[in-house]
């Protein structure tokens, strides 16, 4: 499986190789405030399997910790302290294709919207 996506403004472009080892849904207040949504669908990937095609300095994200496109700020991925800079959380969102990648688990449904 290869998937590629991009930011709102097609500055930057990335791919995936290879299937995620989980996609969670998360319905955690930072989230919804982040996305401006109810949830956030994460694609959980290593962090080798995710190739940046063009746009990004990989070492913006290594200080930051937070992949996003220097124009648009369209937020790309993320790591989790827990997981450290070993587990990328790619936003579904941002893939061409993210309807192929249904989620595997929900996370924080006490805030989650009926």
């Amino acid at each position: 499986m290869l998937l590629e996506g991009g930011c709102e403004c097609g500055r930057v472009r990335y791919c995936l190789e290879g299937p995620p080892i989980c996609v969670n849904c998360c319905h955690c207040r930072q989230c919804q405030k982040l996305g401006g949504s109810a949830f956030a669908l994460n694609a959980m990937i290593e962090s080798e399997r995710v190739l940046i095609l063009e746009g990004l300095d990989p070492a913006t994200i290594e200080v930051e910790g937070e992949a996003r496109c220097p124009s648009c700020h369209t937020l790309l991925w993320a790591f989790h302290p827990m997981f450290g800079k070993g587990i990328g959380f790619v936003r579904v969102g941002t893939l061409d294709e993210g309807e192929r990648l249904a989620p595997d688990v929900h996370f924080f449904l006490r805030s989650k919207h009926p």
